[in-house]
């Protein structure tokens, strides 16, 4: 089995138990020359955008439903926009998974 790939696999399953701090510490602890250094600052990066991408929609959300006085109007942007969030994110949940257990399969 190759170690690059075992690492590699693991840092972009860590989504489902710990999102930022197994990819981060593969990432620094590897070799910059190794494909699991590269994997685990690709699954470290693409752990970010859900989070990254949930918070800038509620700040949206909350700043739009401050400012807003129709509320209908509101509620209908909100629930647009957390479903198009939430659909984001379940991609990019998806997309991880895959990753990860493509590289555990191919090193075997």
């Amino acid at each position: 089995m190759s170690e690059n790939n075992i690492l590699g696999g693991l840092a972009y399953l860590s989504i489902l138990f710990a999102p930022f701090l197994l990819p981060f510490i593969i990432w620094l602890l590897t070799n910059r020359q190794s494909a699991a250094h590269d994997h685990a600052k690709r699954a470290f990066l693409l752990h970010l955008v859900p989070v990254i991408l949930t918070g800038i929609l509620l700040m949206a959300a909350l700043s739009t439903g401050f400012l807003a006085h129709d509320t209908r109007t509101v509620s209908l942007l909100t629930v647009t926009a957390m479903a198009a969030g939430g659909l984001i994110d379940f991609l990019f949940i998806g997309y991880n998974l895959y990753a990860g257990l493509k590289l555990l399969v191919s090193s075997r």
